[in-house]
């Protein structure tokens, strides 16, 4: 099989891919499919798993469905997935409370959150693309929780819609809903909802994990943070801040210090929080792409 778009090395890859899936039973066209739209070229083709193409890992006594097919999150689940922000959701949640995860992708943290908030405790899950909600709905049932709420929505502070597609090396997250990104069609309109229409009152922690789009998650959900004072655990990238959220890093980082939040930086090497300014962070990023995990605190 040949792909014209792509590289010879790319090819191969695919090639290597394809044989994969048929020597362990999965469908290798939709193997093919995933790893071109998430780590080559967007598609427009929906790839959707079935009974086969489910694999359950048990990680600390919890069992997580993950899509073998699937390029960018299950194989980090298979290698481990985020432990450094795993380490701080145990630091902070405790029996009784309220955890939601925006951008929640497959599960993993919400079924790490679901055992620590126990029975009493409460989980929304926010995650727009469907198939991650698949999942994440088989993890929950799996597991027994009765304490998860998913919210299949994206969340903003602007707009009733927008446009959701997944690019390389993501499973999905926001993109320029202008009409001739609609009319290429490689993506799919999903609802957006606010997060103060889904935070409850009592809300102790919230994870953002939303591809650039974190700042508007943010403004989306200042009656719950005034009212809350919630910990917040947010990935941040400068490039994808500017490029989704429309504003620049250190304006952004400056905002969330005026609500009141010291930020510090997750380090992935160990989990231990770096707390730093605005200014400092800023200063040492080392590259336009890199990608940190955050704790934002209340004064």
């Amino acid at each position: 099989m040949i792909f014209g778009a792509v590289t010879p090395e790319q090819n191969h890859v695919l090639h290597r891919v394809a044989q994969d899936a048929l020597e362990n039973g999965r469908d290798p066209f939709r193997a093919l499919i995933l790893h071109t739209d998430q780590q080559i070229l967007p598609s427009r083709i929906v790839a959707r798993f079935g009974p086969n193409d489910v694999e359950w890992l048990e990680v600390g006594g919890l069992h997580l469905a993950i899509d073998t097919s699937e390029g960018s999150v299950s194989p980090q689940v298979a290698a481990g997935y985020e432990p450094h922000v795993s380490r701080t959701l145990r630091s902070i949640l405790r029996p009784g409370d309220t955890f939601i995860d925006v951008g929640a992708n497959i599960g993993v943290h919400v079924a790490d959150a679901a055992r620590l908030v126990g029975v009493q405790g409460r989980v929304i899950a926010v995650e727009p693309n469907s198939e991650n909600c698949r999942l994440l709905l088989l993890t929950v049932d799996k597991n027994g929780f009765r304490n998860v709420t998913l919210v299949p929505t994206a969340l903003s502070d602007v707009g009733e819609w927008t446009w959701f597609s997944t690019h390389v090396g993501s499973n999905g997250g926001v993109r320029t809903s202008d009409a001739e990104a609609i009319a290429r069609g490689f993506g799919s309109v999903v609802p957006v909802r606010r997060l103060d229409d889904v935070a409850p009152e009592g809300t102790r922690l919230i994870k953002i994990d939303v591809e650039g789009a974190e700042i508007s998650v943010l403004r989306s959900g200042l009656e719950t943070l005034r009212r809350d004072r919630p910990s917040i655990i947010m990935e941040f990238s400068c490039e994808m801040v500017q490029r989704i959220s429309g504003i620049e890093p250190l304006e952004a980082l400056s905002w969330i210090e005026g609500l009141g939040y010291d930020i510090a930086v997750i380090r992935k090497l160990d989990g231990e929080l770096v707390p730093m300014s605005a200014e400092q962070l800023i200063a040492g990023w080392t590259s336009p792409l890199s990608i940190e995990d955050l704790l934002l605190s209340p004064r």
